[in-house]
């Protein structure tokens, strides 16, 4: 899961709907820090297992043992703004 504390595909497809840009457009209940959201407690109450890779090494072997793990795994990828 990419997690960039916003709906960016929405606010893509509203700006290309409206013909406008990112840096004119206010977007409103698309941004995920009023209130912040604890994904990772969202996701461990559906009984999933959390992980945040740092570098490639980290997600190759956080990958490696989900595969191998019991239950699902969410792999979360923190990207810049």
């Amino acid at each position: 899961m990419f997690v960039n504390h916003e709906y960016r595909l929405l606010k893509g497809l509203w700006v290309r709907f409206m013909d406008t840009d990112f840096a004119t457009t206010r977007f409103v209940g698309l941004d995920f820090n009023d209130p912040s959201l604890d994904l990772d407690a969202i996701v461990r109450g559906f009984g999933a297992t959390t992980v945040s890779p740092v570098d490639a090494d980290e997600v190759r072997t956080v990958m490696a043992e989900a595969k191998d793990g019991q239950g699902p795994t969410v792999i979360f990828s923190n990207r810049e703004r």
